[in-house]
């Protein structure tokens, strides 16, 4: 369904009685779910468990290489030699490749899509060497990164995952993909690519591809496959076997996901669990909970001067919107549901929204006696 603006002091509809979908059994050694737009954990299995992500580490080299470009105001479109350390043959056993050639030409945002649809190791390789100069340096800015961001249990010692010195706990690499799909979001439109060919002819820069054209698919069972799901990366690496960040939209709301640590001496299997579980968290996602921005009365401090509600959404458990209420104490407000608080909301004195900022506007369609129900519109100040 689509996200609705409830104005709510102490009363909410009472929706009809449903079965309420049951938290789903996983294979996974660890999992998380979070709503994306109010960041509240919804399900979580040894959610702070360590673990190696494998190549999921993409993910951060991705966010680096964009934040170092960025920085330096450059283009992804820009193109580089490939130099030797990058070359396809110089990758790690077992490595996954993009298949990249020493004085082949690439741009960065090739060397992104090579990391994120074939999860290319000699792709990260690349990246990390014509964006800081070295491997070193590369991995110093991504640990940087996590570091600005507060991430304290995610650290990084390669830029493809290879290394089971990479660590992350599945809490903390939830933060990490809603803070990357918001700061980022052409992000989605690399992780949905259904495949990636190369190299083109623009790129041979006058060497002979070993193999040609390489045609791979995207790595992402879910992308195609589960309605809305739109990223992000899997992962497999010995130390912790298959593991996945998931992402997923539909109507307004959106649900990220970790899971690692799913295990299977067979490939096919393993990734046949992978896919179950990730479709079995996401359903139980969508079934159960819906993102509601909350609209309050004026609320004003003890001198008369008004307050302003900031991240006033919250995610529900449909079945029980009856159990919803909103309790304030001071400058907080603290929804509840079941009488379990499920975040809180700061009220600040400062305006709602800046110059220009994107803001939700409500239009009103429906209303009842206790309350109105409204649909969201963007609106540009």
């Amino acid at each position: 369904m689509k996200p609705i603006v409830c104005c709510l002091i102490l009363s909410i509809f009472v929706s009809p009685l449903t079965a309420r979908p049951q938290p789903p059994e996983l294979n996974a050694e660890s999992a998380i779910l979070v709503s994306a737009a109010s960041g509240q954990v919804l399900y979580e299995k040894n959610a702070d468990r360590l673990c190696p992500p494998a190549s999921m580490t993409k993910l951060v080299s991705i966010y680096t290489a964009l934040r170092i470009w960025e920085r330096q105001g450059r283009s992804p479109d820009s193109r580089f030699t490939v130099p030797p350390a990058a070359d396809f043959r110089a990758a790690p056993p077992r490595s996954s490749l993009m298949f990249l050639q020493a004085g082949q030409r690439v741009s960065l945002r090739e060397l992104l899509h090579g990391m994120m649809i074939p999860s290319g190791n000699d792709a990260a390789m690349a990246a990390a060497l014509l964006t800081t100069g070295s491997m070193d340096s590369f991995i110093d800015e991504m640990n940087r990164s996590m570091k600005d961001l507060g991430l304290t249990k995610c650290r990084f010692a390669d830029s493809s995952g290879y290394s089971d010195r990479n660590v992350i706990s599945p809490r903390e690499f939830a933060l990490f993909c809603i803070h990357l799909i918001r700061t980022y979001p052409e992000v989605l439109e690399m992780a949905t690519l259904p495949e990636i060919v190369y190299p083109l002819p623009h790129n041979l820069n006058g060497t002979v591809a070993v193999y040609g054209p390489m045609r791979q698919i995207n790595h992402n069972e879910m992308i195609g496959t589960f309605p809305g799901a739109d990223g992000l990366k899997t992962g497999y690496i010995d130390a912790s076997g298959n593991n996945v960040a998931l992402t997923a939209e539909r109507d307004g709301t959106r649900f990220v996901a970790v899971l690692t640590g799913i295990r299977d001496n067979d490939r096919a299997r393993r990734s046949w669990k992978r896919t179950v579980d990730a479709t079995r968290l996401l359903t139980y996602a969508f079934d159960t909970f819906a993102d509601y921005r909350l609209i309050f009365p004026p609320f004003y401090d003890e001198n008369g001067h008004p307050l302003h509600a900031f991240d006033p959404v919250v995610t529900l458990d449909e079945s029980r919107l009856s159990d919803f209420a909103v309790d304030r104490r001071g400058h907080q407000l603290i929804p509840m549901q079941g009488g379990i608080p499920l975040k809180i909301i700061s009220l600040e004195q400062k305006p709602p929204v800046s110059p220009g900022e994107k803001f939700i506007f409500p239009r009103k369609i429906k209303s009842n006696k206790k309350f109105d129900i409204f649909q969201l519109s963007d609106y540009n100040q």
